[in-house]
């Protein structure tokens, strides 16, 4: 539930739901590209960048939620089924 709020408030370049899909991409692709690609990386960064990771992952599935509820809006009759 903070995630929406704080997408909701915050928009970043003019967008509030896309810019934070496409932010939290390219977060979750570095964190994952860097654990599998740091030769000498610490138990410590692993559990950081799997932390960024999966908070990417949620706040990704919240804005997928949103942008459903969006279309379900626009159009009642179809609702989110055309996604």
């Amino acid at each position: 539930m903070l995630y929406g709020i704080f997408i909701d408030t915050f928009p970043i370049c003019g967008s509030r739901k896309k810019s934070y899909l496409v932010l939290c991409g390219m977060l979750q692709a570095l964190a994952s590209i860097a654990v599998v690609m740091t030769p000498d990386i610490t138990a410590m960064s692993i559990v950081f960048l799997c932390f960024l990771s999966s908070l990417c992952s949620a706040v990704m599935d919240v804005v997928v939620d949103g942008l459903m509820v969006i279309m379900a809006k626009q159009d009642p009759d179809g609702g989110s089924e055309d996604l």
